[in-house]
């Protein structure tokens, strides 16, 4: 995956353009003097993200700049987003434009391409799916806070840091001081790290919907049982409907004639009385007629909900199947899938070169590539699937309840039937046997029906048990207390490679708090307990990169790139020389290992973007190579000065 700054466009009120590149891949420094727009850089990116407020500072770069753009590089080609300057009286612009380019061959775009066509809430949504977030719900844990989609904008969380955060013993993630962001970075924390289930919350209302369904089918087929009656019912409904001339006398018939001649007796006529149009317009024939239309549908929907079931099914065992292949086969390590080094004719397992190229190389890759891009297809279907899957199982619960309902009224309707039993008028007779016999060839129909009933009950009771499984909730914290113990581990690497104080004792993320505690054998420290800011924002720094190392291995939908505004600031004041005689050695050293961890990170990720925006200028040739712009001269920033003039 990747979701990198390719450039950022800049467009004054003429129309004019000025572009600032990024290399991907790569450590960027912009540095410079004091108040030429460094800080701005990290503003810009925020708001053409889909920022909810404007984040430019008041001054030049606001004066100036009509619209803000941000071409991305992205797994599906090179994005552009941009985001006009809030127009006159208005405190943000509400409409931004997204659109794909031509390849990372096209040219800088004009300001007539950035056609307004989107609105900020569902740039956001397209830029979360094109970043790789896709459906999904955040667990808050119940309450009265109600669940939410993790987006691009959640992300950012992990990705952006600003001077005033960077080197702040207690904000360790961008915006943690706003109101109701702690909370938000600790509910999709989670979800970034991969150790949750992205529809745990929509799994959760299944489940309680499919308890809900289990217990209305359990209440109907013990009512269906209640109602039930030995089959010797058949027998007295036959002689009765004898006596009053509705049939035959019955004889020595099996039950299967009995129930046929009964059926021939309920729609035989009344007589010239005529009780039909009673029962055909009155209460019980109206509840006759609905009750055919409910079964109808419920019928309907159980072949539906059936077909969706093995669909569902069939899904699963073949992403699990392919999923397990694939795993096994990358696992191994032997293949290097999207790895440029792989060509066909490099040996795949020690890289030397073939004397004679072997093709199958290329052909197994692509078909891993290919197997994972159906195996994220399926991924994507599944949980539609089953959403449809749970909304019908509801529907289907409710024709139930309704089918309860409508046979109490029924039998209701009938006990008033039975009434006419007591007349002497023939037509009446017959036309309450008529109504008897009716009732009964509907508790025949829900014999055949309750074992279907069971059927459906025990399947139901399987998918709860699935679904509570997938809900364990002991197993969801066992792994993310998993994934924090392999990032703590990563932390205290990178602290030691700092030489922050205390290294190397191990150096853990408290989630709970959003702060690094340090275990060491005096106790435990809280970042805020720890001295100097040289440990502030080497501690900021390792948390960063080990969260950003467990992003890339487990392919996690994060931006591959990480802003950082000015990490120097505890060493030395913004515009004092690097080689300044007012330098300690130790402060320079400090710096130094800082922008080394990060070349070195961004090396050996081999897809990762750092963007340092500092007043730091180290002379070292690597340093020198990674610096992309230098702002210290008259008139030079992120802005032209021809523009201010």
């Amino acid at each position: 995956m990747t979701f990198q700054i390719r450039a950022i466009h800049l467009f004054n009120y003429q129309g004019e353009r000025h572009t600032l590149p990024f290399r991907l891949d790569r450590l960027n420094v912009i540095t410079g003097a004091s108040a030429r727009g460094k800080s701005s850089v990290l503003d810009i990116v925020s708001y053409c993200l889909g920022s909810a407020d404007y984040p430019v500072p008041a001054g030049v770069i606001r004066d100036t700049v009509a619209f803000y753009a941000l071409e991305l590089e992205t797994s599906d080609g090179v994005l552009l987003v941009a985001r006009p300057a809030p127009q006159e009286k208005r405190s943000v612009s509400t409409q931004m434009h997204l659109s794909f380019r031509g390849g990372s061959t096209a040219g800088a775009p004009e300001l007539a391409e950035l056609a307004l066509n989107s609105d900020v809430d569902s740039a956001v949504q397209r830029l979360s799916l094109i970043l790789g977030i896709g459906d999904n719900l955040t667990d808050v844990g119940g309450g009265s806070r109600r669940s939410y989609a993790a987006t691009v904008r959640h992300a950012l969380y992990f990705v952006l840091q600003a001077q005033d955060e960077v080197a702040s013993p207690d904000l360790l993630f961008h915006g943690q001081n706003e109101e109701w962001v702690p909370q938000s970075i600790r509910d999709v924390l989670p979800f970034f790290l991969g150790v949750v289930d992205p529809f745990f919350v929509l799994k959760q209302d299944q489940l309680r919907a499919k308890e809900r369904s289990l217990r209305a089918l359990q209440k109907r087929a013990a009512d269906e049982r209640a109602i039930s009656e030995p089959n010797d019912r058949a027998r007295l409904l036959a002689v009765e409907a004898a006596a009053v001339g509705l049939m035959e006398p019955a004889g020595d018939m099996t039950q299967a004639e009995l129930v046929e001649a009964l059926f021939g007796a309920s729609r035989t006529g009344v007589g010239a009385e005529g009780v039909a149009p009673v029962l055909g317009d009155g209460l019980l024939g109206e509840l006759l007629e609905q009750r055919e239309g409910v079964r109808t549908e419920h019928d309907h929907l159980r072949r539906e909900i059936s077909r969706l079931r093995s669909l569902v099914r069939y899904e699963s065992d073949f992403a699990g199947e392919a999923g397990e292949q694939h795993a096994r086969l990358s696992s191994l390590g032997l293949l290097r899938i999207g790895n440029e080094v792989g060509a066909a004719d490099t040996c795949p397992i020690c890289d030397s070169i073939l004397p004679d190229p072997v093709t199958d190389v290329d052909q197994i890759r692509r078909s891993l590539e290919r197997v994972a891009s159906e195996i994220q297809d399926v991924g994507d279907e599944l949980p539609r699937l089953q959403a449809i899957l749970g909304e019908n199982e509801l529907r289907l619960a409710e024709l139930a309840d309704r089918l309860r309902l409508n046979q109490l009224a029924i039998d209701q309707a009938t006990a008033t039937q039975e009434l006419f039993a007591s007349l002497r008028d023939q037509s009446l007779q017959r036309a309450a046997v008529r109504g008897r016999i009716s009732l009964y060839l509907e508790s025949v129909n829900r014999e055949v029906e309750s074992a279907f009933l069971d059927e459906r009950i025990a399947e139901l009771a399987a998918e709860i048990e699935e679904l509570r499984a997938d809900l364990d909730a002991d197993a969801a914290a066992e792994r993310l207390a998993s994934a924090l113990s392999r990032i703590s581990h990563s932390m205290t690497d990178f602290a030691t490679d700092l030489k922050l104080e205390h290294s190397p004792a191990p150096a853990r993320l408290d989630i709970r708090n959003l702060t690094v505690v340090v275990d060491t054998a005096g106790g435990s420290y809280r970042l805020n307990q720890i001295g100097s800011g040289e440990n502030w924002v080497g501690y900021h720094i390792a948390t960063l990169l080990a969260l950003h190392e467990h992003f890339l291995e487990e392919r996690r939908p994060v931006p591959r790139f990480l802003v950082l505004d000015q990490p120097s600031q505890v060493y030395f004041p913004p515009d004092v020389s690097f080689d300044s005689p007012d330098i300690t050695d130790d402060d320079r050293d400090g710096i130094r290992r800082i922008y080394t961890e990060l070349n070195t990170f961004v090396h050996a990720s081999g897809g990762f973007q750092i963007i340092v925006l500092d007043h730091a200028d180290l002379q070292d040739d690597w340093f020198q190579d990674s610096v992309i712009q230098r702002w210290r001269g008259e008139g030079e920033g992120l802005v032209p000065a021809s523009w201010v003039r």
